[in-house]
C-alpha cells in the first residue's frame, strides 16, 4: 500500500477521492524514501513520477470502493434497488433522480457520477449516502448526491361499515384514505419521520358513509 491518504475518514465520516491528493502523497513518500537511499530527486521529478504510477491509482480506488461497500451493506443489508437524488448537476445546475441496481461501490459509483474526473467525498448520514463531487463542469463542488435504499412502504389500515368489514384502505398524503394504486408512497428514510394516521379517524366516502379506521400500519410496497 502507498503512503498516500487518499480514504480518508475522520470525525465527519467520508471516503475520498483526490487525484492530486494521491500524487503529492506518493511524491512526499518518494523523496522521503530517495533521502533515505542517498538519492537525489526533485519535488518536481516525484510529483511527475507519482502521477504516472497507474497502479497506485488502481490500488486506491479499489480502497475507497471496498470502503463504499462496506457501507453499502450496512445502509442496505437486504440488497434493494437503490434511489439517488441529485441536486446542481453540472453547470446548469440541474436536479434529478435515479433509480438502478448496484451490489458494490465501483458500480453504485458508475452508476451516479457523471463520465468523466471527478474529485469527490462520500458522506455517512446513518440511513443515506451523500457525495459532494466536482469536475470541469460544477469546479467549485456543490453537485449534491443523496443515495438511499429504494425500499418502499405505503400505510394501510382497516375499515368497517354497517356489514361491510375487513378491507383495506390506504393513506394518501394528498387524499386522506385511498386505494393502494392511489396511496403515498414512503421511502426508507422517509418512513422513519412519517406519522402514522390516528387511530379511530372517521371520514366519508362516495360508497360507504361512515368509515371507521383502524390503527394504520405500514406494509411494504411492490410495483
Amino acid at each position: 500500500m502507498s503512503q498516500a491518504a487518499t480514504t480518508e475518514k475522520t470525525e465527519t465520516s467520508y471516503l475520498v477521492w483526490d487525484t492530486c491528493s494521491i500524487a503529492q502523497g506518493q511524491a512526499e513518500y518518494l523523496m522521503e524514501q530517495a533521502k533515505e537511499e542517498g538519492r537525489e530527486l526533485s519535488d518536481d521529478e516525484a510529483f511527475q513520477d507519482a502521477c504516472g504510477d497507474q497502479d497506485l491509482y488502481d490500488i486506491e480506488w479499489q480502497d475507497l470502493c471496498d470502503n463504499l461497500t462496506e457501507l453499502m451493506n450496512r445502509i442496505n443489508p437486504d440488497g434493494y434497488e437503490w434511489h439517488c437524488a441529485v441536486k446542481n448537476f453540472g453547470w446548469r445546475h440541474q436536479d434529478g433522480y435515479k433509480d438502478f441496481r448496484a451490489e458494490d461501490g465501483k458500480k453504485l459509483l458508475q452508476e451516479v457520477l457523471p463520465k468523466t474526473d471527478c474529485t469527490f467525498k462520500i458522506f455517512d448520514n446513518g440511513d443515506h449516502i451523500a457525495i459532494n463531487n466536482a469536475h470541469h463542469d460544477a469546479p467549485c463542488g456543490g453537485e449534491m448526491y443523496f443515495i438511499e435504499s429504494n425500499r418502499k412502504w405505503v400505510i394501510k389500515a382497516l375499515y368497517e361499515a354497517d356489514d361491510e368489514s375487513g378491507d383495506w384502505l390506504y393513506w394518501s398524503n394528498k387524499d386522506s384514505w385511498v386505494d393502494k394504486n392511489s396511496a403515498t408512497i414512503f421511502r426508507d428514510r422517509e418512513k422513519k419521520t412519517a406519522r402514522l394516521p390516528e387511530n379511530m379517524m372517521k371520514l366519508s366516502t362516495a360508497d360507504v358513509a361512515e368509515i371507521l379506521i383502524d390503527t394504520g400500519e405500514w406494509e411494504e410496497y411492490e410495483e
